[in-house]
This record gives structure tokens, sequence and C-alpha cells, in this order.
């Protein structure tokens, strides 16, 4: 939820009024989270599901890297309709990856008879995580550290998790 708070604000530059961005945002999110839970999900029970949270958690670093550069340069757009089509398109990148961990994740918990609990562990912890990436991007990380610092936070965060992926793998083998 970093990623969309961070988004609002800067897409709200560029179209004006927070309304406008709020609305542009949710929604590229919501396609996004959608379409990757669907092709995410049935991606992971034909590949590894654990290489493929790896390569999302990695795509996702990558992305927080590079996405808020080009959102900004959407501000050279004059027409407000190509701005709305390019920077849709570009917010639904992260959120089709973002959209695919929890099925990915209810995949390789999927490996004992406890299917419901383990799902909806995965989906709590989720759950909390965006409360207080929310909270503590909005409220504290945001005005204090600005927007390009708390999008490389996130990405930080996405390559620690894909590198803790791959110890736990090791360790396993």
């Amino acid at each position: 939820m970093s990623y969309e708070i961070v988004l609002i604000r800067e897409i709200s530059i560029i179209v004006g009024p927070t309304e406008s961005a709020s609305a542009l945002v949710l929604s590229a999110f919501m396609a996004g989270l959608a379409l990757g839970a669907y092709i995410l999900g049935n991606a992971s029970e034909k590949q590894n599901p654990i290489k493929l949270l790896i390569i999302v958690e990695i795509v996702l670093a990558l992305v927080g890297l590079i996405l808020l550069p080009i959102i900004r340069t959407l501000a050279i757009v004059e027409s407000m309709f190509f701005v709305f089509i390019f920077s849709f398109l570009l917010m639904i990148i992260p959120a089709f990856f973002m959209g695919g961990e929890i099925p990915i994740v209810s995949k390789i918990l999927n490996r004992n008879n406890k299917t419901g609990a383990n799902v909806g562990a995965a989906y709590a912890s989720d759950t909390i995580g965006g409360i207080l990436g929310s909270l503590l991007s909005g409220l504290f990380l945001l005005p204090e550290f600005g927007s390009f610092r708390v999008f490389a936070f996130g990405s930080l965060l996405n390559a620690i998790g894909a590198l803790l992926i791959i110890y736990r793998e090791k360790l396993i083998k």
C-alpha cells in the first residue's frame, strides 16, 4: 500500500485534484491485482511456486526503482487523456505482480491439510502489512523522506524478501 499512497501524491501533482488521482491509482491497482492473481495464480500451478515468488519479488524491487521517474515524465504530456492512459498502464505493472503474491504463497503453503488456515494467515499478514505500509508511508515516511526514498525503501524490502526466500531454500536443501 506504500506504492499506492506515493502514487496518489505523484499523480495528483500531474492531474490535479486528489479525487482524480485516487480514482486513477485505485482502479489501476484493482485491475492489476485481479490480473496478477489470476495469471500468476495459474502460473504457480505449472511452475515452481518458490522460484516464481522470487521472480515476483525481484521484479517488484526493480519496478519500484524505475516507476516513479517514468511517472514523473508524464508531467510534460499535454493531453490529460494520454496521461491517464499511460499512468494507468504503468501502474498496472507493479499491481500485477503484487496481485500474484497471495496466490503463489497460497500454493507454497498448500503442502499440508491446513489450506484454509494457511491461506487465511497469508492474507491476514498481507492485509496487516498493507495497513502498516499505508499508515507509515502516509503519515511518516512520505512527509519525512519523500516519494523516491519511500519507493526505494519498498524496493529494498522486496529485494530482501527475495533474498530471504533464496536463503531459506538453500538451508532446506
